[in-house]
Order: structure tokens, then sequence, then C-alpha cells
């Protein structure tokens, strides 16, 4: 009888030194509830191992190995989407190509601690609760970067010259009260991955984050939408089709789809949670494609970007993150003992 190809892919496996070292996966129930995923039942790696092990489990199949790519590959794509446009900008003495480099940067931060938060989570239950809030830190920064791109790229001339600069102090505060709430709601609700109330201030602090940020955008897309130039057209589908992969990717992280409907089949590949990462990366692209073609249009001529601002900001907000989650990290215990 011809061997499957999961049979020869195996085998072929096994002459792959790193392949032996590693030990196989574990079920749900043999792991922290903490570490479960929501209708993942398989997959999980052996908890309490040395670094290197989680490190060499980069090259292992199990449940977090595509969480982990996903978001490396988006960050070398960024980071070449760059490269290119740099043919097209002078980054050192182009005020509107700082936006688009200052994004490009929150995005890569982003992508980056996602990936190193899936790669080393498992760990232990403490490692995971530390771990994901250092991912809301990337997740918030990516955040205030969509903001300050739309804002100094997409905004209408008219509340642009209202806000100001003002209007990136607003994000920044936005943005480190959406940290905050991220961080207390898997602080407090965290014990229980299942639990509702945890994903409703998930999507509540982010969807709060995204309108703020969408203000200034709004009295453009109604003119784009009134006015009949072809520009005015490729516009409105820019500004729709970003939005429209924001809404999927809030949908992806929350329906747990399809391994709510068919627990067990989608534990290694096709969980929502990758779904999820891919659309993001898809965003940030499709966000520095739209960006890129507002600039080219002149349609961001009435914003003047201060790239020391942008990156003052960006820093500040590290650093009141970082100082948030060294002081919630003393109720990490406290979480943990409701647990047990």
């Amino acid at each position: 009888m011809t061997d499957s190809f999961y049979d020869i892919l195996k085998r072929c496996l096994q002459f792959i030194p790193w392949e032996r070292e590693l030990q196989p996966t574990l079920s749900a129930s043999n792991v922290s509830m903490v570490l479960h995923e929501p209708s993942i039942l398989a997959g999980y790696r052996l908890p309490n191992q040395r670094w290197l092990y989680y490190v060499k489990s980069l090259f292992q199949l199990h449940n977090e190995t595509l969480n982990v790519w996903t978001h490396l590959i988006g960050a070398l794509l960024i980071v070449h989407r760059l490269h290119i446009y740099s043919g097209e900008y002078d980054y050192l003495t182009d005020p509107h190509s700082w936006p688009v480099l200052a994004f490009g940067i929150c995005s890569i931060m982003c992508d980056f601690t996602s990936s190193c938060v899936h790669l080393f989570h498992s760990k232990s239950p403490y490692i995971h609760y530390i771990a994901f809030m250092v991912d809301y830190i990337g997740a918030t920064i990516y955040s205030f970067g969509s903001g300050m791109l739309l804002y100094y790229v997409q905004s209408d001339p008219h509340l642009y010259n209202i806000f100001g600069h003002w209007f990136l102090a607003i994000i920044a505060i936005v943005t480190v009260l959406n940290f905050l709430v991220l961080c207390g709601a898997k602080v407090y609700y965290g014990e229980d991955p299942s639990n509702l109330k945890r994903k409703y201030f998930f999507l509540g602090a982010m969807a709060f984050e995204f309108f703020t940020c969408s203000i200034p955008v709004v009295p453009r897309f109604i003119y784009c939408v009134q006015n009949d130039e072809d520009w005015a057209s490729t516009a409105v589908e820019c500004i729709v089709m970003t939005m429209f992969l924001f809404f999927l990717q809030s949908l992806a992280f929350s329906a747990h789809q399809p391994e709510k409907t068919w627990p067990g089949k989608f534990d290694i590949i096709g969980h929502g949670h990758q779904i999820f990462h891919i659309l993001t990366v898809l965003t940030q692209m499709y966000q520095l494609g739209t960006a890129h073609y507002f600039n080219m249009q002149g349609l961001s001529s009435h914003t003047q970007p201060d790239l020391i601002m942008i990156l003052i900001t960006i820093h500040l907000i590290i650093a009141t993150d970082v100082m948030i989650l060294w002081i919630l990290r003393t109720y990490v215990s406290k979480c943990l003992s409701k647990l047990q």
C-alpha cells in the first residue's frame, strides 16, 4: 500500500536533528488551563522546559508554529516594502515619508513582539501572563501607528488645522488607556481563556481607539464620496477596504472559527488566531499602500509631520506601558491563585 503524504513527511522529519531533540506535544488536558486556547485540543508544547527548548520549537509543528511564522514573515514583508519605498521617498528629508516610516516601525515592532510572545509564552503560566502583556505593548503601538498614519496622511485639512500636533497626544493617551484595559482584563479574567468578559474588554478598548483615530478622516471620506474625480473614488475604496480589513481582524480574533465548529480539526493549521495574524499582516501592507497612494496624489500636502515628535511619542508610550506592566505583574500571582 502506498504511504500517505503524512507518513512520508514524518519519515523525512526524523532525519532532522531538532525533531529528535524535541519531545512530543501534549493535549489540552495535560497543560495548565491558563495555557489553553478555546477549542484547541492538542499541539501544546511541554511547560517548564529550558528556554532553548522553545527556541528550537520554532522548527517544530505545534499549535503556535504558524502564529510565530506568520508575524515573522510579516515583519520581513514590511521591511521589504519600506526598502522599496526608499527608492521613491527620501526618508531623511521628505516629511511626508516620515509617517510611512514610523508606521512601518510600529508594525514591525508589533509583528516581532507577537512572534516572540507566541514562541515563549508556554514556558509557564506566569511567563504566559507577562508575555502577553508584552504582546499588548506591540499591539497598542501598532494601533498608535495606525492612528498617526491616518492623521498625517488621510485627515481632513480643516480638522488638521484645528487639532495641529495635539491630536498625536490624544492618540497617545488613548493608546496607553487601551493598554491598561487589555492588561487589566488579562490579569483579572486570564485564568479562564474562554471568559467572554475579557474578550469584550479587548474588543471594546481596541474599538474605542479605532474610532478615536478615525475622527479626522470622516470629513475627508465624505468629501471624497461627493467628489467625482478619479482620485476621490480610489481614496474612498482605500478607506473602505482598510475599515473592512480591520473588521475582519476583529471577527477572526473573537470568533475562534473554524475550531469552535470542528474542535480538534484545526489544532495545528487553520485555527482562528492564525487567520487573525494573516489578516493583520495583510492590513499592515494595505495601510502602507494606501498611505503611499495618498502621498503620491498630494492628498497629504496639508500636513506637517514631525519625525522627532513622532519618535518621542512612541518612546513615551512604550515607557509608560512598561511601567504599567511592572506594576500589574504583582497581581499575576493572585490571578494564578484563583486558578488553583
